[in-house]
C-alpha cells in the first residue's frame, strides 16, 4: 500500500511497517497528543504524530522522500509487529 494509505491504517489503530523494515523489527504507530518531559525537566506538548519503534526506542517519525514514495507499506496488529509478523 502507499504511505498515505498506511498512515490512515495507523490512525485506525494498526501499526505500519515497510517490507524492508521487517527484518529490523521496526514499525510505526500513530500517537495521540500528550506531554513529554525532557532530560532537563522542561516539558512540551506532543501533537498527534507517527512514532517509529526500532531497537527498543520510540522516536517521532518524519518520513523520508523514499518512504513517502514507497508502495511496500503494510499494516499489522501490534501483536503481529511485536512478534515478527
Amino acid at each position: 500500500m502507499t504511505f498515505d494509505q498506511a498512515v490512515e491504517q495507523a490512525k485506525s489503530g494498526f501499526v505500519i511497517t515497510r517490507e524492508k523494515w521487517l527484518d529490523e523489527g521496526a514499525y510505526a504507530f500513530w500517537a495521540v497528543s500528550g506531554n513529554v518531559i525532557a532530560f532537563d525537566k522542561t516539558s512540551a506538548r506532543l501533537e498527534p504524530c507517527l512514532i517509529v519503534t526500532a531497537r527498543g526506542l520510540n522516536i517521532p517519525y518524519l518520513a523520508s522522500p523514499e518512504d513517502r514514495e514507497a508502495r511496500d507499506w503494510i499494516a499489522l496488529t501490534r501483536q503481529q509487529a511485536e512478534h515478527g509478523a
